[in-house]
């Protein structure tokens, strides 16, 4: 994960005003632009730019939207009538190489994967797991393929674990509390909101396993590069990698306004998540909130689509994607 020290971070805002800015004639749109994004971590970046008015010079009049359908996005993406929004890593990949014209600007999360489980379970490490019951959301998705390739790391069989499939995060909740399961794989920030919905409960919630940790075996790195901002219509050419730099700008500024005062920046973007602050404030501490460049991250995304790759082709449409989706 990159970091900036306090004395970068002052260097680089002192440019922001003329990195950020942008001619009025690149921006110019017929209608006001809009940051789609879910109800997760990796929009915090893009919610706070909008709310704050970072991007008022780049992209004027920008909203910001919380999507709950990927179809829609992906179709969207593939007409034209959407042009932004923040999908898993993957996703963006596939739609790249299905020929829909768009292009990866930036991973803003390093991964957001946790096991949680009771505390008096005493989970420490994947194997305590083994003989138990680890609800895992999406078969033959993303978070199971992350999942099968850890087991495999760490020489544990497939059927060690018995893996209860959920078809979305949400479900996952209600099994672990009353004992249906021994442990979830939860993304941020629903895991932040089950540890805090435990306090009322005789069984308290807690975080068990980082998945990011464990990814390290399988790939030497903890980052997962799990999601960022999809471009398509505007973002083309030369022009179009300006933009994408200057908003990338931009949402370094932002990421580093969350993490100096998480608090301040909840309550800032609560209504646009549909989350309580608090909630949005103890998530940033474990989303691994970053802003990298889509080509400065593309070894770790590249190590990443390799494993899913080795578990289902299909998922990034068939192939890796070239240099040409990393902006």
């Amino acid at each position: 994960m990159l970091t900036q020290t306090r004395r970068h971070f002052l260097i680089g805002a002192s440019l922001l005003p003329v990195v950020c800015a942008f001619p009025a004639n690149v921006v110019a749109e017929e209608n006001k632009p809009v940051i789609w994004g879910p109800p997760a971590g990796p929009s915090l970046v893009a919610a706070y730019a909008v709310k704050t008015g970072m991007l008022d010079q780049l992209l004027p009049g920008c909203q910001f939207k919380v999507w709950n359908n990927p179809d829609q996005i992906r179709a969207g993406l593939g007409s034209g009538s959407i042009n932004m929004a923040i999908l898993p890593s993957y996703s963006g990949a596939n739609l790249y190489n299905k020929g829909l014209g768009v292009r990866l600007a930036n991973i803003l999360t390093d991964g957001l994967l946790y096991i949680v489980a009771p505390e008096a379970s005493n989970i420490k490490t994947l194997q305590d797991l083994v003989g138990k019951k680890l609800a895992v959301p999406f078969k033959n998705d993303m978070p199971d393929y992350i999942m099968q390739a850890i087991l495999k790391a760490y020489d544990i069989k497939p059927d060690a674990i018995d893996i209860q499939y959920t078809g979305s995060l949400p479900e996952a909740m209600p099994l672990l509390m009353i004992g249906r399961v021994d442990a979830a794989v939860i993304v941020e920030p629903a895991a932040s909101t089950v540890i805090s919905m435990s306090t009322a409960s005789p069984k308290k919630i807690v975080r068990a396993l980082d998945i990011q940790k464990l990814w390290e075996k399988v790939s030497k790195t903890d980052a997962i590069p799990q999601a960022g901002l999809v471009v398509g219509k505007g973002f083309e050419g030369d022009e179009g990698k300006d933009k994408i730099k200057a908003l990338n700008a931009c949402f370094s500024n932002a990421l580093e306004k969350i993490k100096a005062d998480p608090e301040k920046a909840a309550d800032e973007i609560s209504g646009l998540l549909d989350f309580p602050p608090h909630l949005i404030a103890t998530s940033i501490a474990f989303s691994h909130l970053v802003v990298h460049n889509a080509s400065e991250a593309k070894p770790s995304l590249e190590t990443f689509f390799n494993v899913l790759i080795e578990q289902n082709s299909a998922i990034l449409g068939g192939k890796l994607p070239d240099d040409g989706f990393y902006a």
